[in-house]
């Protein structure tokens, strides 16, 4: 009969270990995690991604995939960015790790007159994250340009197209509306299941 147990030093067998030392270590916690908390061993295995700023002293990483992706084109983030639009991956907090680095938080004003906190690297300047007044700093808009593999968090959807600028034109196959938009119709399940977990934790 063929033996169902890993042999002590067979790959799975070191794989299985190494898991069970990743899980028993002391990980870095993420921006905003209370004291104590541990990570799951399902988040250990999920898609990890990293970023920096220009001169590299601010590095972050974020766990698991964006819930989701705006391709923004309002006038306030082409003035913002210098650019014809802007791309924000949106995480929880709870995701986003500080790996080294000081950043600010900049009081910005917004389109919706409640302004917005922009993270940046205290060196060079550059905006990094950014959370807004609708959900506050538990929900962070990450600049996709920053990631050190941007390709891997393409939009989900174009914003603001009403003030888009002529000369961009958008793909097919993604959704674009002129304004904002209804995320429970746009939004997959999951994404709407972790937002309801994410502001259940600031009750």
């Amino acid at each position: 009969m063929r033996n169902q147990h890993p042999v002590p030093n067979s790959p799975s067998a070191v794989f299985r270990a190494a898991l069970v030392e990743m899980a028993g270590a002391a990980p870095r916690l993420p921006c905003g995690s209370p004291p104590g908390q541990n990570v799951l061993m399902s988040e250990l295995l999920e898609p990890v991604r990293e970023g920096h700023c220009t001169c590299r002293l601010v590095r972050y990483r974020i766990r698991g995939n964006p819930l989701f992706v705006h391709c923004c084109h309002c006038r306030w983030c082409q003035r913002e960015t210098g650019a014809a639009f802007a791309l924000n991956a949106l995480i929880e907090t709870s995701r986003l790790e500080l790996l080294s680095g000081q950043v600010e938080r900049v009081a910005t004003p917004s389109n919706s007159g409640k302004g917005q906190q922009i993270v940046r690297c205290n060196v060079c300047r550059i905006a990094l994250w950014s959370h807004y007044a609708g959900a506050g700093p538990v929900l962070s808009f990450v600049r996709v340009g920053t990631l050190e593999d941007p390709d891997s968090a393409p939009p989900d959807i174009h914003i603001f197209t009403s003030s888009k600028q002529p000369w961009v034109v958008l793909p097919g196959g993604i959704p674009a509306v002129p304004e904002y938009y209804d995320r429970n119709q746009y939004w997959p399940p999951a994404s709407l299941e972790r937002r309801k977990v994410m502001l259940a934790g600031t009750a």
